[in-house]
């Protein structure tokens, strides 16, 4: 019992010298940064003038700090050179630096109206999102900025309302088809209206717009969103708005992205070995497995001369599938400038971008018939205050596309490759010369799945494409604050040439 008291006792007493240990060095904290400082004071208020209850004062950088009473007045100890910083949930965060011999720093603080303010892109303008009552959906490039060519590829599970299809994965024509809150009619058009910096343009002319060049991506889905376009909208409008110049120093941002795609599937193929022997037992199975009497189209020396490859020419066992490489390389290089003053901004852009086919072709001396895009991209936009009242903009941009290919259209080509038996002839014989079904002659009916797969890639010739398209726009906005105040007149000129 005395053992069990006496304990007691001594735990109550470390108890409490460990919690004036603790004040004592908190005292010690408060006096040594209160050394050398003094007393600052001051009355926080909102912006209509009225105090400011609970406001955050701190010395930043440290954990001093107090909070504004019932009249909004605060009171910190700091030395020449801190930072106050003053916070509140809904405002704007503020820091005041205090200078020497200042005692008192009242502050003004303003609502913080990020969110609300926030312009949203609309069909005739801009509008603060807190006022937008239709259904519209914006993104930036950061949501866009996946590695690939086309936008459209982009838009898959970044949108709501959003259903997009890509038909095929080949370079230059893996455009996605997409549509906004799904497919509006079985007989007419269902693409909806694409409209970049105001002027309509076709879904070629956005996929091939870069992602760095992109300021905002908003998607018109409703009926009050679309109203404005009448029936072109009738199936969505997106609005694509680029970068523009800023008031601000000349700024330069470069990025480099290579990306290795490799399909995720591939079949694979019997070898000629295993294929004719299935296929003696088939035709035995088919003649009723008779016992005696019966001869295998393929004899047991045949097969094992495919087995083992003694003559690939005559008894070949050709893999059609090493006609398609493992993977694929896609690059982009893209620099951007930003910068303006008072009276002229600019956002300058360029960016090349290359990504190459699955074939493995033998390529040889100016001769390569794997598939290959290549896109290389220019866009100027400059701003430019004529007076006070009369602003223009001239918007030039315009991309450069070459493509490789082979003769034989991709579907073709894989249709053929899946479908060859490896029995049938190698690729090349040995002695160099091309190899060829007897039956097989191009262009005749019932013949194609003879082809040989090889000559088509390699031997057949292939095409090379380019396109080049510029566009222009020219913007006029002129004030008229002297009829009312508020009204303006905007007109725009777009001239677009197109050389293939």
């Amino acid at each position: 019992m005395n053992m069990t008291k006496t304990t007691t006792r001594v735990g109550g007493n470390l108890l409490s010298r460990m919690t004036i240990l603790v004040v004592m060095l908190c005292c010690a904290t408060v006096c040594l940064h209160a050394q050398g400082g003094r007393t600052i004071t001051g009355i926080v208020t909102e912006s209509d003038g009225n105090p400011m209850i609970g406001v955050s004062v701190t010395i930043k950088g440290t954990h001093v700090g107090g909070i504004t009473n019932l009249e909004g007045r605060y009171t910190i100890n700091a030395k020449t050179g801190d930072v106050l910083v003053f916070n509140f949930i809904g405002y704007v965060t503020e820091e005041r630096t205090v200078s020497q011999n200042v005692t008192s720093i009242n502050l003004r603080m303003m609502e913080s109206t990020t969110d609300l303010e926030e312009v949203v892109v609309v069909g005739y303008g801009q509008q603060k999102k807190e006022s937008v009552v239709a259904s519209i959906n914006t993104i930036t490039f950061k949501e866009l900025a996946i590695t690939g060519r086309g936008l459209s590829n982009s838009l898959a599970g970044q949108l709501a309302g959003i259903i997009s299809i890509q038909p095929s994965g080949e370079p230059g024509y893996d455009d996605s088809n997409f549509w906004i809150r799904g497919v509006s009619s079985f007989a007419g058009g269902t693409n909806p209206l694409i409209i970049i910096d105001g002027i309509p343009r076709s879904k070629t002319d956005m996929n091939n717009i870069p992602v760095d060049e992109i300021e905002t991506f908003s998607v018109l889905k409703d009926a009050s969103a679309t109203s404005v376009y009448g029936a072109e909208g009738a199936n969505g409008v997106v609005l694509v708005t680029t970068k523009r110049g800023l008031l601000q120093k000349t700024s330069i941002s470069a990025n480099i992205e290579h990306s290795i795609r490799t399909p995720l599937r591939i079949p694979h193929s019997l070898d000629s070995y295993r294929t004719l022997s299935l296929y003696n037992e088939a035709t035995w199975n088919e003649a009723g497995n008779p016992l005696t009497g019966w001869l295998p189209t393929y004899d047991e020396t045949t097969l094992e001369k495919y087995r083992t490859g003694a003559d690939p020419d005559l008894y070949p066992n050709t893999n059609w599938l090493d006609l398609l490489k493992g993977h694929t390389n896609v690059s982009r290089y893209t620099i951007n400038f930003r910068g303006g003053g008072e009276r002229v901004k600019f956002f300058a852009s360029g960016a090349y971008y290359t990504e190459d086919g699955l074939y493995n072709s033998n390529t040889v001396e100016n001769y390569d018939a794997n598939l290959k895009y290549e896109r290389y991209n220019l866009r100027s936009n400059i701003d430019i205050e004529l007076t006070k009242t009369t602003e223009m903009s001239i918007d030039l941009s315009g991309y450069f596309v070459k493509q490789n290919a082979p003769m034989t259209t991709s579907d073709n080509m894989w249709s053929i490759i899946s479908m060859s038996p490896r029995y049938l002839f190698p690729m090349v014989y040995s002695d160099g010369s091309f190899a060829e079904h007897p039956v097989y002659s191009a262009g005749s009916v019932g013949t194609a799945e003879r082809a040989n797969p090889y000559n088509l890639l390699n031997n057949m010739g292939y095409t090379k494409n380019w396109e080049v398209t510029v566009q222009s726009r020219v913007n006029l906005k002129q004030k008229l604050d002297v009829i009312t105040n508020g009204l303006s007149w905007r007109g725009a000129v777009s001239f677009d040439a197109v050389t293939q």
